[in-house]
């Protein structure tokens, strides 16, 4: 029959027309969910991943991300750990294009946060700007800056560090 083939035909092209929107749409949701992932939510995907970041003043740090929150992540290279503020990051190479959303803690945890807990332990660090690598141990930290002690104070703000990094083995 004639018009079965025609009704057949007209639903075969409905469903198609379906698929088709369908596909549409999930692609569309797919990039709108794409668009609220920030680099905190990727870099916390990435623990436990080597990467290599190259930083805005030209230095490069390669090893494994062990922690990551809103404003940092935390590199180890070997003996050598990296305090990176996320502002710093110029590139980086080997994220996993996954991403995981921070906890409520771990979005809060500021630089500030990261860097009071090296001064509460008195542990001797390099503080890398865009000026200076500057080596000391950190007295007490601002809202935003910290005060170094290196011979004699120093005052740096966050919004210059480049990284925190604990010193090469003598």
């Amino acid at each position: 029959m004639r018009w079965d083939r025609l009704f057949a035909d007209l639903d075969a092209q409905a469903s198609a027309a379906e698929a088709e929107e369908w596909r549409i749409e999930i692609a569309e949701r797919a990039r709108a969910e794409r668009a609220t992932v920030g680099l905190p939510d990727r870099l916390a995907a990435a623990r436990g991943v080597e990467v290599a970041l190259r930083l805005t003043t030209g230095t490069h740090v390669r090893g494994l991300i062990v922690e990551s929150a809103g404003e940092w992540c935390l590199v180890v290279a070997g003996p050598s750990q990296h305090l990176v503020p996320l502002w710093a990051v110029a590139t980086a190479e080997g994220v996993p294009p996954t991403s995981a959303r921070l906890g409520t803690v771990d979005a809060r945890l500021t630089l500030g946060s990261a860097l009071r807990a090296l001064s509460r332990d008195r542990v001797e660090v390099v503080v890398e700007t865009a000026a200076a690598s500057v080596t000391g141990v950190i007295d007490s930290v601002g809202a935003d800056h910290l005060d170094l002690r290196a011979g004699s104070s120093l005052t740096v703000p966050l919004a210059a560090i480049a990284q925190v990094r604990s010193p090469s083995p003598r």
